[in-house]
């Protein structure tokens, strides 16, 4: 029972029914939407209609008597029942009691989504108010305040004088590298093509050199002897030796003559000994690029003789031999038996025209002669036994004189031409000289 002498508000403390006949109650959630006040405690209870059963919560243990309110207490009056009706089951629930809980719970939930949906849309009208908040902008040199350009929330405030003139400032294409497409790299604000690096000559495209990691293509290099290269000299020659060793002298010979030149170095191996106009049959390439100091055997044969040249050429032509050694077996090699077959025959070759640096001319370089030009005729025969001696050209009707030079590491006699005024073709016929069969055409 509550002490009289210490009397409690029922509005914030409610007293708690006691007693055994009271079922337990669940705790109420806190909620966030009004209750209304409890009725004070002088107010009375309505009566229970007619027939109506009593509430459980109502009944009063049995033994105890009803309290008497008239002695002036404050806490709530009870109007109990004398007896107990143990007929009348039991609720587990106060009916309002769960009414109300649901309903708070409902309430609750509702004002913390409708919460939610209001801070969203007041952040989005914060988002949308930003993007469309006026700012300054250069357009055309004039300073214009637009309410919502393009680029406003990138570049607000471009300029801060409305009405005034401005610089206009080109927004740049790339700030770094990333903003590019591989390969192009970033550069003065602009995408463009990286030079290649390298750290050699072979890393570079065809005909560049590598500079400061970079590739670029060189200067042109100055015509030397009129931008063509000219014949060259041969500096050592030996016919009794098994090998040739390059030298500087040869290298400088050739270079000389021939700045883009290189030296090669070729063998030939022929039947005979002691020959007079060299060996070039079977021939094959030991060297393209031969380097000072490298040395190349001739070998010393069984029979026969052994031929290494060492000559100067470049992409376009051969400019002759700057060295080269022979050595020759004491025997000529034996060659198969045959039977008595027709005697040796002769032919002559095809007729060929060159410069006087030994460059080929085409037909249409020989229409564009004049007079005055100077052109180095030669001819080659073929024979099944037997040497030529010499040869003789008649050009125009007009038989020249026989030569016996021949055009340097080869087997054609030459006729060195000079174009003489008022001439605009050419007829050429040569012959070629047998020792022992005479002239062949």
């Amino acid at each position: 029972m509550p002490d009289p002498n210490n009397p409690t508000d029922p509005s914030q403390n409610p007293p708690a029914p006691t007693g055994m006949g009271m079922p337990p109650t669940m705790p109420e959630p806190t909620v966030t939407a009004e209750i209304p006040p409890l009725p004070s405690s002088d107010a009375s209870l309505p009566p229970p209609e007619a027939g109506a059963p009593i509430p459980p919560d109502s009944q009063p243990v049995d033994g105890m008597a009803s309290q008497d309110t008239s002695a002036g207490s404050a806490a709530p009056s009870f109007d109990m029942p004398p007896v107990v009706t143990p007929g009348q089951p039991k609720k587990k629930f106060g009916g309002k009691r769960v009414i109300a809980t649901i309903l708070g719970l409902l309430v609750l939930v509702g004002g913390l989504g409708a919460g939610i949906v209001l801070v969203r849309q007041q952040q989005d009208i914060r988002e949308k108010a930003a993007i469309s908040e006026p700012c300054n902008v250069c357009i055309g040199g004039k300073c214009i305040k637009d309410a919502s350009p393009p680029d406003c929330s990138a570049s607000l405030n471009q300029c801060n004088n409305p009405g005034g003139t401005c610089g206009s400032t080109p927004k740049p294409q790339c700030t770094s590298d990333s903003n590019c497409k591989s390969p192009l790299v970033c550069q003065n604000g602009k995408c463009v093509n990286p030079p290649p690096e390298c750290t050699n000559d072979s890393q570079c495209p065809k005909g560049d050199v590598c500079q400061n990691q970079k590739c670029v293509t060189p200067p042109a290099p100055p015509p030397t002897g009129g931008g063509q290269c000219s014949r060259v000299t041969q500096v050592f020659a030996d016919h009794n030796a098994a090998s040739i060793t390059v030298s500087q002298a040869m290298m400088n010979e050739c270079t000389s003559k021939c700045p883009t030149g290189k030296l090669w170095v070729a063998r030939y191996k022929c039947d005979g000994i002691k020959l007079t106009q060299g060996c070039q049959d079977n021939g094959e390439i030991l060297s393209q690029d031969a380097k000072v100091g490298q040395t190349f055997s001739a070998n010393n044969p069984s029979c026969g003789t052994i031929q290494v040249d060492v000559g100067c050429k470049n992409t376009a032509n051969t400019y002759g031999n700057v060295g080269g050694v022979s050595k020759g077996a004491a025997q000529a090699c034996s060659t198969p038996t045959n039977p008595p077959g027709p005697g040796p025959s002769a032919q002559c070759l095809n007729v060929k025209a060159y410069d006087t640096d030994w460059n080929l001319l085409s037909t249409d370089q020989l229409k564009a002669l004049k007079a005055g030009d100077k052109v180095r005729f030669s001819v080659a025969g073929t024979t099944t036994g037997g040497s030529f001696d010499k040869a003789r050209f008649k050009i125009n009707g007009v038989q020249r004189p026989e030569v016996t030079q021949k055009k340097p590491s080869s087997e054609e006699y030459y006729d060195e031409y000079t174009v003489p005024e008022s001439i605009a073709s050419f007829t050429i016929n040569a012959q070629i000289h047998h020792a022992t069969l005479g002239w062949s055409e």
